[in-house]
């Protein structure tokens, strides 16, 4: 069975699909190959074992663009010696995927000045930077330094609203001081007139940690206009164990997000 990182990587980044067979009818895409060689280069990631190391650190080196994307994607501290020149390389790959991922782990490995002014033009893509701030993780909840704040701000501010919620997810997983911060973007992205951008909004609630604060965002898209915002809401309550509100309730005064 894919993981779910498999599953999201191919999700985020279509370019990762694979190409269909010669054969195949216009506009076939062979998924399952490209998703099961995905599942292998993320095996071989998160192996010990010296020869798998040595296989996934050459397919970072020498794969096909796409699988040097899914590879930066998985490297972690442990190949940091020889994975970080090659990371700097491919930092300047014309592969937009390939630079993307390999900027971010870059700054995870190696956090400076460089990488994080490359990090802050790439939030014109609309990615998932945060995790190049990412130091560690509690209990499901990734920690970042509190220096990490200045980005999300940096984020919070930017026009493409999956980079403003971004910013606002970090934000949260701070805590402290900057929570109000970050629940203060995602509540504005919960009063756009636009379904697709609510959507957005509500899935990017959907971690794998409970965050409290989140409940009455999720309580009050529980009873959105939208179908689909109601049933993203609703599954995510039901996951962390809150009562899902009745669908024909109004928002009570302290959940509602939208006037």
């Amino acid at each position: 069975m894919l993981t779910r990182l498999a599953f999201t990587l191919l999700l985020g980044f279509p370019a990762l699909v694979a190409a269909a067979p010669p054969d195949a009818p216009p506009g076939t895409i062979d998924r399952n190959a490209r998703a099961t060689r995905a599942e292998e280069i993320l095996r071989l990631g998160a192996s010990v074992a010296p020869e798998d190391e040595g296989t996934f650190l050459r397919i970072l080196e020498e794969g096909a663009d796409w699988e040097r994307a899914i590879a930066a994607k998985a490297v972690t501290s442990r190949h940091s010696k020889r994975a970080i020149p090659t990371l700097v390389i491919l930092e300047r790959s014309a592969d937009p995927i390939v630079e993307f991922e390999a900027t971010v782990a870059l700054h995870r490995l190696r956090p400076g000045r460089e990488t994080l002014n490359h990090l802050e033009r790439l939030r014109d893509r609309g990615g998932k930077l945060r995790r190049a701030l990412q130091t560690g993780e509690r209990s499901g909840r990734p920690t970042y330094p509190e220096e990490a704040s200045a980005f999300f701000r940096g984020s919070v501010a930017h026009p493409l609203l999956m980079t403003r919620l971004d910013g606002a997810l970090g934000l949260v997983e701070l805590g402290g001081k900057y929570l109000a911060e970050g629940l203060e973007a995602l509540t504005k992205a919960m009063a756009s007139p636009t379904p697709d951008e609510r959507r957005l909004a509500v899935r990017v609630m959907r971690v794998q940690y409970h965050e409290p604060a989140f409940v009455p965002l999720l309580e009050s898209a529980a009873n959105d206009p939208d179908e689909t915002v109601r049933v993203l809401a609703r599954g995510i309550l039901t996951q962390v164990g809150v009562a899902v509100p009745d669908a024909s309730a109004p928002p009570s005064a302290t959940s509602a997000v939208r006037p």
